[in-house]
């Protein structure tokens, strides 16, 4: 990586900081003393973030149905993860050294643990692989675009003749 990537990088990590710092300033929610889940934070973030002009998206991690079958989690029990993105970094109020399932948390990460979206951290030993998330998708659901800012499934354009 070329140092002024690297620098790049800090300046963005920097910025998501003040961002994040701003974020939990702001809300009316008690972040620090009250557990919530990935979506909620994703939600009330992109609410946040919309009213005061900062163009953020969100990442969509499906647990991968081999990772669940190893580890004999049920359809009941297996999470999918979501959480909020600004300039390529990823903000995860949820992630714990011991995953990111409400079943393992005891309280919130906070601050919250930023990553650089990048494709390592989805490998099988990557911060997110090593819990069965192996890929992400920007903005979608089920495969489906989703709109960041009111998380309204976005129909796809008909095709005109």
């Amino acid at each position: 990586m070329k140092l002024s990537n690297i620098l790049e990088n800090i300046l963005e990590e920097n910025n998501v900081q003040d961002i994040v710092d701003k974020y939990i300033q702001d809300t009316k929610y008690d972040i620090k003393n009250s557990l919530g889940n990935c979506s909620f934070f994703t939600r009330d973030f992109l609410n946040w973030a919309k009213k005061n002009n900062i163009k953020a998206d969100y990442v969509y991690m499906p647990q991968a149905k081999e990772y669940r079958e190893k580890y004999n989690i049920s359809d009941k029990d297996w999470e999918d993860h979501i959480a909020p993105m600004v300039n390529n970094t990823i903000i995860d109020f949820a992630y714990t050294p011991k995953g990111v399932s409400k079943k393992v948390r005891t309280k919130n990460t906070i601050p919250p643990k930023l990553f650089s979206n990048t494709d390592s951290l989805f490998e099988p030993t990557g911060e997110y692989g090593r819990y069965g998330y192996y890929t992400r998708e920007i903005n979608k659901q089920y495969g489906k675009t989703v709109d960041p800012n009111t998380m309204k499934v976005l129909e796809p354009k008909s095709l005109k003749k």
